[in-house]
């Protein structure tokens, strides 16, 4: 005896939307979480002109389905920024080295809940 499915359509439509909803919010949450995460490392960046901490930036690249965001600080007329970082014996007025590595590192615990409460996979649901 043949079974005969009903709603299938719609299912499929649904399943769709969801999909394209989960890549737009996690990109959205992932792109805040990377902001706050920058936010943070800018408030301990040394600060001398304010170059090096106005340098910070989160880039997002998309592959498929998979985003990735990336936290850095310096370019072209930055070319110090890794050698700020690094330096322990450098005394800094204000910011100190290590000023993304510490935040990543101390923010670390904090970073998975935040992307789930910014994916928010109940508002996916028509």
């Amino acid at each position: 005896m043949p079974m005969k499915l009903r709603g299938l359509d719609e299912m499929t439509a649904n399943l769709k939307r969801i999909g394209a909803s989960a890549h737009e919010q996690t990109k959205t949450a992932l792109e805040a979480e990377a902001t706050r995460l920058l936010d943070e490392a800018k408030s301990r960046t040394p600060v001398d002109t304010g170059a090096l901490r106005d340098s910070g930036r989160v880039t997002l690249v998309e592959s498929g389905t998979t985003v990735k965001a990336t936290i850095s600080f310096g370019d072209e007329a930055v070319d110090y920024a890794v050698e700020v970082h690094e330096n322990l014996e450098a005394h800094h007025e204000t910011g100190e080295a290590k000023f993304l590595e510490k935040t990543m590192n101390e923010e670390s615990v904090n970073v998975a809940a935040n992307l789930a409460k910014g994916i928010g996979f109940g508002k996916m649901l028509p």
